[in-house]
């Protein structure tokens, strides 16, 4: 479930992307369906509908009605909603394709083949909020765990203290 969770905030934020990047090409003219229109009392305004070209349907319109949004583009800005936050990595020693994440509210993950698969191996913990990890340099099955988010954002995921793997995180006892 809790996978889910987290993964759901990074959909949205790619789904809302797409939408916006979509209504913005909307709301631009095309060339052909620009048609000026003809001033009242001159000759042109009492012609046929057959002399008058036909416009092509014209783009949704700006709701500011200035036109303002018509150059934004989406970028990049850094985390905006309140999970996915990384607060730490810790790197196996002997390994480098072995590392773990800790993420602010989403427990830690584990890769062992330099982040192509994930695993996660904090989830039946009574915390989900990580605020620190380490590997024991002198033995990397050794991982240590800090809960309770430090960074705080709209939210906290509140910890309940410092948890040891000694088995390179397929199980976990609280220690503070």
């Amino acid at each position: 479930m809790k996978r889910i969770r987290h993964f759901g905030g990074l959909v949205c934020l790619v789904l809302a992307a797409f939408t916006l990047t979509t209504l913005a090409q909307r709301q631009r003219p095309t060339p052909e369906a620009t048609v000026a229109p003809t001033p009242a009392g001159t000759p042109g305004a009492t012609a046929s509908p057959a002399a008058n070209p036909v416009a092509s349907p014209s783009p949704t319109p700006d709701p500011s009605g200035s036109g303002m949004y018509s150059g934004l583009r989406f970028r990049n800005i850094g985390p905006a909603v309140t999970s996915g936050r990384v607060n730490g990595f810790a790197v196996d020693p002997t390994d480098s394709k072995k590392y773990y994440v800790a993420v602010a509210s989403g427990g830690v993950w584990k890769t062992v083949n330099g982040g192509t698969t994930w695993s996660p191996v904090f989830e039946n913990e009574s915390s989900y909020s990580i605020g620190a990890i380490a590997i024991d340099p002198r033995n990397p099955s050794t991982v240590w765990v800090g809960t309770g988010e430090y960074n705080s954002q709209r939210s906290v995921g509140y910890g309940d203290g410092v948890y040891r793997s000694d088995d390179g995180g397929r199980s976990w006892r609280n220690v503070s």
